[in-house]
């Protein structure tokens, strides 16, 4: 386990992070992000296989499954990350996933740092941080369009 003073991330690390309101030495600071649209596809015939001079080979056709959305969350100070695949992107799936991550660093205060996507603000995330007040989230100010 690394130490609590080398858990904090500097400015250089994280911008966003000078003005969080948990900026304390034993704060877990993640960033959360997602990607939607992933196209799950499986091959339709095997990868054969590296042998000596001779690299992987694969088909270029494929049989497509769907799209799914990953979420993850890089722990800044450490580079450890969270991740899980949901069939669809909405306020319910973030909040599972917020969860997931809370759940991953019980008994500390936890700062979340994503971008200003409407799901992130939604009323449902609102109300889970008021009722779990070790957990915070900061999205970036929005920039000048002028």
């Amino acid at each position: 386990m690394t130490s609590s003073a080398s858990r904090t991330p500097s400015a250089a690390t994280c911008p966003t992070f000078t003005r969080c309101a948990c900026a304390r030495a034993n704060a877990v600071v993640v960033c959360i992000d997602e990607k939607t649209q992933i196209q799950a596809l499986d091959r339709t015939a095997p990868i054969l296989p590296l042998r000596p001079g001779i690299p992987e080979k694969q088909t270029h056709d494929y049989k497509r499954n769907g799209t799914t959305t990953l979420f993850a969350a890089l722990e800044i100070a450490t580079g450890l990350v969270t991740d899980r695949c949901f069939q669809q992107h909405t306020n319910k799936e973030f909040l599972l996933f917020l969860k997931q991550v809370a759940r991953a660093y019980p008994r500390v205060q936890l700062h979340v740092v994503c971008d200003n996507y409407a799901t992130h603000k939604h009323p449902n995330i609102q109300a889970w941080l008021i009722k779990h007040p070790e957990s915070t989230c900061t999205s970036p100010l929005p920039r000048d369009r002028g």
